[in-house]
């Protein structure tokens, strides 16, 4: 659950961050990126979440074999 609100607040400051860049970029140099305004937005969200989406799958709590069961 607190992974989901993180992921959400996570979303909601990069599309304000994305905004704010975008702001100051000339159509001239977003297309030297490679970007119009909504895909360089979508990709900077995309940047900042998947990190974030990918580590939460692979990271497990280590279980130490001593203490397995003594509670």
């Amino acid at each position: 659950m607190f992974q989901n609100f993180f992921i959400a607040v996570a979303k909601s400051r990069s599309r304000s961050a994305a905004m704010h860049v975008v702001a100051t970029l000339s159509e001239q140099e977003l297309q030297e990126m490679g970007h119009s305004r909504s895909s360089f937005v979508e990709a900077f969200i995309d940047n900042v979440t998947r990190p974030i989406e990918q580590g939460s799958q692979s990271q497990v709590a280590p279980v130490n074999a001593n203490l397995f069961g003594a509670v």
